[in-house]
């Protein structure tokens, strides 16, 4: 790989009409935050942006090639130089052995611990070549089909299940729409409990729900009949079921 300076993925997205220069300024400051993500991962959460776009920019950043893994045909050989269970720690997936050199799939050009350790067991040189982290699990569970399948160490978990994260986000978002708002945002103790019982898919979803709530709000404290329907439903449904 070259060693010059590298555009950051940011920019690249801006330059493409990927995202906006709002939506990279506010990951980058999620990342300042705490979030361990990441940065595409972050953007990937703000943005529509998809995955796909995300990984192609990575791989021309770093100057690595990118593989559609749903579209090729895996080298069985190839495949079983790395044990199943190698494969699933690290999300990698050898999948040819092409010009001299075994291709391995991986989803961060800046995990290569795992490459060099198949390079001194095998001998052979390796390139890696970036693939989605959901093209990857989809490969993994296509090569290994019958094999048990478990969720790979190295994905984080889901957003509602961080709930540490979940209070940071909601304090940074409130932080956020006091600033642009002149107002001083603050959150009822039910409303708090709601968005943290509330099963978010994305700290997108969270940070729209929160933003209508917000203007829901007519006394600068957002309260449990602001917040969102489905957000309020899903509270009482928890209730009920403890009841």
């Amino acid at each position: 790989m070259s060693n010059t300076k590298r555009r950051p993925i940011g920019e690249i997205l801006v330059s493409q009409g990927l995202a906006s220069e709002a939506d990279i300024a506010k990951a980058l400051d999620l990342q300042k935050q705490g979030d361990p993500r990441p940065l595409g991962q972050i953007i990937l959460a703000l943005t529509e942006v998809g995955s796909v776009d995300v990984v192609r920019v990575l791989a021309n950043q770093f100057e690595m090639d990118f593989v559609d893994l749903d579209k090729i045909d895996f080298d069985a050989s190839a495949v079983s130089l790395v044990s199943r269970e190698y494969a699933w720690e690290n999300i990698i997936l050898p999948f040819r052995y092409e010009g001299g050199f075994l291709k391995v799939a991986i989803f961060d050009p800046l995990y290569t611990d795992p490459l060099q350790k198949i390079a001194e067991s095998t001998g052979l040189k390796v390139k890696p070549v970036l693939a989605t982290i959901e093209a990857l699990d989809r490969a993994l569970q296509r090569v290994y089909r019958g094999s048990p399948m478990h969720p790979s160490p190295l994905r984080p978990p889901l957003l509602w299940e961080r709930k540490q994260d979940l209070r940071r986000l909601i304090g940074l978002f409130l932080k956020d729409f006091s600033s642009t708002s002149g107002r001083i945002m603050k959150i009822s103790r039910m409303a708090l409990g709601a968005l943290l019982d509330y099963r978010w898919q994305s700290v997108r979803e969270l940070m729209d729900a929160m933003e209508v709530a917000s203007k829901r709000a007519p006394n600068d404290v957002i309260r449990m009949e602001h917040l969102p329907s489905k957000v309020r439903g899903s509270q009482a449904a928890e209730e009920g079921a403890q009841g």
